[in-house]
């Protein structure tokens, strides 16, 4: 929305910056439908500040600046965001040259100061400066009028319409010099200069972007003017781009000079009121492929597909120039495959091929197949591919690999060979004749073969066993097996034994290929206690290929459990249970009992194990009776809280002063609640809680009508609120009702007061 808001209100700014006065300003904007106050509120209205109005008109009024370069600038944004989020797709060339005009026209803008080509033509607008310095020192700063004349201090007028700064530089020290008599004595100078140049008015017609008159420059040439218009559109010439000066075509331009090589030799200088032209495109061809810059080309009439590769860059060096395809549109509305050998006429000095209009030109690659090579796979210094150089053997492959490895396995290697007809077969022939030169066995190799050496190892001759060791060990996992192996070297290898290991014995898994279908046998292998690096039965049992040792856990073993004791204890902190059997009644005694302060009804008991949470615990029971109900065994983790003695009972919910009231001996919970200012209205009396000091749940018992429940001090009383069941309020009916009849009563009494 930011970006709309931005774009009309250029759209604004830009029809009143166009006025130069004020009869023009109300002529353009009754043809846009807009006033100026209506511009600027509509900009207010688009969240625009105050300061951002003013800036935006300054900017566009200041002198030199273009109303339609701040449009432009955004047109040309958009499309490079539009262009880099939508890459071409693959296959799809673009048009070339076109998207060089994308950037903005400060580009290529040419400056208004600074030095000019000697043949500039001076005229109205241009400013000229005077500089008298040695005997007599001034300065002028003179502008030419629209007559083409200035006026020298001292001199008088001086027409210099049309001139050059050189031939200007002449006619004023003539004229100054019958003023200052020491220019002719050379005791005065003079030096002559171009200030800020005239701007002048040109037409771009034709297949551009925003076709219009624009003020450039004066020293504008063609290529600069372009960009003030977007440059050409796709459908536009960039090779014939005319300039028509007083209805005659002055010069025709092409582009593509400019974008191949740099040069602009055809490029002229404009003139006030140069019209320019682009045409619409002539002969357009397409070309994909191997060349180094794929696009749409235009070619001009002379051109063919000698020339069309040449602005292409050429191709690439992986081109196959013996045959190029060009898809032709026929006149029967049908089209055609030509195949053209490009490396004959780029070879020729005189032969070429003409393009029609629509060629669609594809440069194909080369095959990606190689022909001089051969592989050499498996136990050799060098494996890998190497040039088939004529007359080559299977030794003299090998020694350009640096020769074989010690335990390669000689007496046999294999050659997979690709006939002809690209079908293979295996050609087998013994490593070691080969090597000491046999004929029979040193074969001619031929392109693509696959030459495979393998090791001892690979085809069974020498095996390389493992061994497996998992449970409570350092390092679980396979490890090579050795001749004359131990148990006792395994775990030295696999890092010893874990703390928690069974120390006394080991299971073994063991295959034993000679009872067939029934092949594995579990062994068991007695261990000293406390194994260490002594000798034991360990080190004599010996291990064999692909063995499985497990090493089981202790069963008896584990850390210390703790459990925390804390409030009104003699020794409160952590204790480690003695015995898996260990109850609470004992620690409390280990703890030093409780202090006299303790209020054991209101113990605390959580237990972290299996995310139990809080267990109601009744304390006393458990000390009055060890082993009971209330005895628990304790576990890893256990947390007990004994409380000081409570001397209040808590009440909250819906009561009126919800408080903590001093507890009371063989009160019930009806005593509290009346303490705390009984029920409010909305009280569900059915449903009062009572939580017991040791976190225990319980509701109101009642025996008949009577309150029976006991409330032992530190319990906390809630009472919830009732309910809404959705039906009627009448008490609140009522209100509004009483509410309405009083006004009724208000009404009829002032009316009576007013009416005697």
């Amino acid at each position: 929305m930011k970006r709309i808001n931005i774009i009309l209100f250029s759209l604004f700014i830009f029809v009143l910056a166009m006025a130069q006065d004020i009869e023009e300003l109300n002529m353009i904007s009754t043809a846009a439908g807009i006033t100026q106050e209506e511009a600027i509120q509509k900009a207010r209205e688009m969240g625009f500040s105050e300061e951002e109005i003013k800036k935006a008109i300054e900017g566009e009024k200041k002198e030199g600046a273009k109303p339609e370069e701040k449009i432009v600038e955004e047109e040309v944004e958009e499309m490079k965001e539009v262009m880099a989020a939508s890459p071409p797709r693959p296959g799809r060339v673009l048009p070339f040259g076109y998207d060089i005009f994308n950037l903005t026209p400060r580009t290529f803008e040419p400056l208004d100061v600074g030095p000019v080509d000697p043949e500039y033509p001076i005229g109205p607008g241009d400013e000229i400066i005077i500089r008298l310095w040695g005997e007599v020192e001034d300065f002028h700063s003179l502008v030419v009028d629209r007559e083409g004349k200035i006026f020298v201090p001292n001199v008088g007028r001086m027409i210099v319409n049309g001139l050059n700064l050189e031939d200007v530089r002449k006619k004023l020290t003539t004229g100054m010099a019958s003023a200052y008599s020491g220019i002719k004595e050379k005791t005065t100078f003079v030096d002559i200069s171009l200030g800020k140049l005239k701007k002048i008015k040109v037409f771009i017609v034709g297949e551009v972007v925003r076709p219009g008159g624009y003020t450039i420059p004066s020293v504008s040439m063609v290529f600069n003017a372009l960009y003030y218009a977007g440059g050409p559109t796709t459908r536009g010439s960039l090779r014939k781009v005319k300039v028509i000066r007083h209805n005659k075509v002055v010069a025709e331009i092409d582009l593509y000079e400019y974008l191949l090589s740099g040069e602009r030799k055809n490029d002229i200088r404009l003139h006030n009121f140069d019209t320019i032209l682009v045409p619409p495109i002539g002969k357009r061809v397409s070309l994909t492929g191997r060349v180094h810059r794929p696009a749409v080309y235009e070619l001009a009439d002379d051109e063919g597909l000698k020339e069309l590769i040449e602005i292409a860059g050429g191709v690439e060096s992986d081109a196959y120039t013996e045959r190029i395809q060009i898809t032709r549109i026929l006149k029967d509305e049908m089209k055609e495959i030509v195949d053209v050998n490009l490396k004959e006429i780029l070879e020729s000095e005189s032969e070429n091929f003409t393009l029609n209009d629509g060629d669609r030109i594809v440069v194909f690659p080369i095959l990606d197949i190689m022909k001089n090579y051969v592989d050499l796979e498996g136990n050799v210094q060098r494996p890998g591919r190497y040039e088939l150089a004529p007359g080559i053997t299977i030794k003299d492959l090998i020694q350009k690999a640096d020769g074989i490895y010690e335990d390669t396995y000689l007496n046999r290697a294999l050659i997979i060979r690709t006939l002809p007809d690209l079908t293979k077969t295996i050609i087998r022939f013994n490593l070691w004749k080969a090597l000491m030169g046999d004929t029979l066995q040193n074969h001619l190799l031929e392109r693509w073969d696959v030459v495979m050496i393998r090791s001892i190892w690979d085809v069974g001759i020498e095996k390389i066993d493992t061994i497996f060791i998992s449970g409570h060990i350092a390092n679980p996992g396979s490890y090579e097996f050795y001749n004359g192996m131990t148990l006792k070297d395994l775990i030295f290898i696999a890092g010893g034994l874990k703390e928690e290991a069974y120390r006394l014995q080991a299971e073994i898994s063991r295959i034993i290929p000679e009872r067939g279908t029934d092949s594995t046998e579990v062994i068991f292998v007695e261990m000293k206690e406390g194994y260490g690096i002594d000798e034991d039965t360990t080190g004599t049992f010996f291990l064999q290929g692909n063995d499985i040792v497990f090493i089981r856990k202790n069963p008896y073993w584990e850390l210390q459990r703790n459990v925390t004791v804390e409030g009104e204890v003699t020794f409160p902190g952590i204790y480690s249970l003695e015995t898996k059997e260990e109850r609470l009644s004992n620690l409390i005694h280990r703890a030093g009992g409780l202090k006299e302060t303790a209020y054991p009804k209101g113990a605390r008991f959580l237990r972290s194990k299996n995310n139990v949470g809080r267990i109601d615990v009744d304390l006393k029971d458990a000390l009055r009776h060890p082993s009971g109900v209330n005895d628990l065994i304790l576990e890893k983790g256990d947390y007990i809280f004994i409380p000081r003695q409570e001397a209040s009972v808590y009440v909250k919910g819906e009561v009126r002063f919800p408080i903590s009231v001093l507890h009371e001996p063989s009160k019930n919970v009806s005593h509290y609640i009346k303490r705390a200012g009984g029920f409010t209205d909305d009280a569900d009396k059915k449903h009062i809680k009572l939580i017991l000091p040791n976190g225990r749940i319980t509701g109101q018992r009642k025996f008949l009508w009577l309150d029976i429940t006991s409330v032992p001090p530190g319990s906390m009383i809630i009472v919830p609120k009732a309910k809404e069941t959705g039906g009627t309020e009448w008490g609140e009916v009522i209100k509004n009702v009483s509410s309405v009849v009083s006004s009724v009563v208000m009404v009829i009494f002032v009316i009576d007061r007013l009416n005697p």
